[in-house]
């Protein structure tokens, strides 16, 4: 569970949302793994395989992050009209 998630479920809002959750997560590198078996192509493959987990991920980060944000600022202008 990632920090932002674990945070907002800590204030009682839902943060399930983005794309590379992890069972994304899981079958892109399952099938780096598998793909990168194939001779000529490790180097090639892994390395793709990474940049795209590592670029997903942050993404489903910032998402999380800015949609918390926008919630927890909602719920505070209800709050104080």
């Amino acid at each position: 569970m990632s920090y932002v998630r674990a945070r907002a479920e800590g204030l009682n809002l839902d943060a399930e949302i983005g794309i590379f959750r992890r069972t994304m997560r899981i079958g892109i590198l399952s099938l780096g793994l598998m793909v990168s078996a194939i001779p000529h192509q490790q180097d090639k493959v892994m390395l793709y395989t990474l940049w795209i987990l590592a670029i997903g991920t942050n993404f489903t980060a910032a998402h999380r992050l800015i949609y918390v944000w926008f919630k927890t600022r909602k719920a505070k202008s209800q709050a104080q009209k």
